[in-house]
């Protein structure tokens, strides 16, 4: 399986937010507060992913300032820009922080609608715009259906439209630009929400229409949605946010019901014992936990057994005894490992067996059961552990265990599945370890 290269992923934004490959990608970049309102208002109602950006706070985050409608780089953006291998690129990037693109302050949006995705934003003077446009593609504007399109730019009136799978349809873009609010994203709950942005990114997503753009293949798009929808009651949209701030990128994820409120777990939700794993008092590279309550393990064997007699039904009785915190500290590779499951107490054979035939060293200390197998090595249990205070389930990675050249400069990836008023809330973090704006970091990696 290829690692995710998180950090070049990072990269690759920021690049697009100064100016590079796509003239609209985030340059909307000069307003005290983010007025996603504007914007919104061309974004339809039928619209299946939309996400707004503050482009203005992530340029600032990284050093740069705004004076009128030119950005003036930081130290960390300008050595970035100078590191551009190409001199026509960092021209055209050069150009674009003087303000010669003609956009708008304000913020950017990004929509899907019937299976066609753009980039949207406002124009403080077109024509500076198409100039732009036209000499860094070297394609001319031309008028359609009252449009001004070039290949897969558009701009009517103080609007501009890039299409992100290519050419567009003008008639589409003319009808977008005269929406009425009724007719747009903002007669939705989530469009007025996504309206008052705060934070650097946020978006909204219909579930079914995520997975279709994603191109996730049908039978793996079936078995998320099949989980989803065992995991929580009445699962229809995503609301996610990303933040920057000094040390860490937070990400964090909500599911919707039709309702627009946050879909209810359908299982009884725990928090990890972060005490107990503390006790384990070995180091790892990757620490592994989740809290599964006497009435958790109820719910899922009742789920298995009405499935009907299968694999999943012995699995479902070997694990019966569990009652509390799981957890395995590892090395990256996986090989040394050390744990702990908490039980009820009773009919504990048949689990210490099985992890015995693994070959892990097993003994019980009260309703619990230690296991083990060689020596992790790492950071000490304890100071992995406290990331997921408050979390069900969750993994913490030393990212420079992994080997990962994109993150190189990372300290550690946190993902936890968290309550929250009934519900299970996703949240990733990735901290650098210093004083410095994740943003900061990113660019003196590349």
């Amino acid at each position: 399986m290829k690692k995710t290269k998180l950090f070049a992923a990072l990269a690759l934004f920021l690049t697009l937010a100064i100016g590079l490959g796509s003239i609209a990608s985030l340059s909307s970049c000069s307003r005290e507060k983010a007025d996603a309102e504007d914007v919104l208002r061309t974004v339809p109602a039928d619209a299946a992913v939309v996400v707004v950006i503050d482009a203005r706070s992530i340029i600032e985050k990284m050093g740069g300032k705004i004076k009128g409608s030119e950005i003036i780089p930081g130290k960390e953006m300008k050595a970035h820009i100078d590191r551009q291998s190409s001199s026509d690129e960092k021209k055209t990037v050069e150009e674009f922080l003087k303000g010669a693109s003609g956009v708008e302050p304000g913020v950017i949006a990004v929509f899907n609608s019937q299976g066609y995705s753009y980039v949207t934003g406002l124009l403080a003077d077109p024509d500076a715009f198409k100039k732009y446009v036209e000499a860094k593609d070297s394609m001319k504007f031309n008028t359609q259906d009252g449009v001004d399109v070039c290949y897969r730019y558009a701009v009517k009136g103080n609007r501009f439209w890039v299409s992100v799978d290519g050419g567009l349809n003008t008639r589409t873009i003319a009808s977008y630009a005269d929406l009425a609010e009724k007719q747009s994203i903002l007669s939705t709950d989530a469009g007025k929400a996504l309206s008052e942005i705060d934070d650097d990114i946020e978006g909204w997503a219909n579930i079914d229409a995520l997975l279709n753009v994603t191109g996730v293949a049908f039978q793996q798009r079936a078995v998320a949605k099949m989980a989803l929808e065992t995991l929580y009651d009445d699962p229809e949209d995503f609301r996610f946010k990303v933040d920057f701030e000094k040390g860490k990128m937070e990400m964090d994820l909500k599911v919707l019901n039709s309702k627009g409120k946050l879909a209810k777990c359908n299982f009884d939700t725990d928090r990890i014992d972060v005490k107990a794993i503390d006790a384990l008092g070995c180091k790892t590279d990757c620490l592994v936990a989740g809290a599964f309550s006497k009435k958790f393990m109820q719910q899922i064997s009742d789920a298995i057994n009405k499935q009907g007699p299968s694999l999943f039904t012995a699995y479902a009785n070997l694990l019966g005894s569990i009652q509390g915190t799981v957890a395995v500290a590892a090395d990256m590779n996986a090989k040394t490992y050390s744990g702990l499951i908490q039980t009820n107490g009773k009919n504990v054979g048949d689990l210490t067996d099985a992890l015995s035939q693994t070959g892990a060293t097993c003994k019980k200390d009260g309703d619990t059961i230690l296991f083990s197998q060689g020596v992790p090595q790492g950071e000490a249990v304890a100071d992995m552990a406290k990331y997921l205070k408050d979390a069900m389930i969750g993994v913490v990675v030393d990212a420079k265990a992994t080997g990962e050249p994109s993150l190189k400069d990372a300290d550690k990836i946190v993902v936890a599945l968290k309550p929250e008023d009934g519900s299970l809330e996703l949240e990733m973090d990735i901290t650098t370890g210093s004083n410095e704006n994740f943003l900061i970091t990113v660019l003196k990696a590349q």
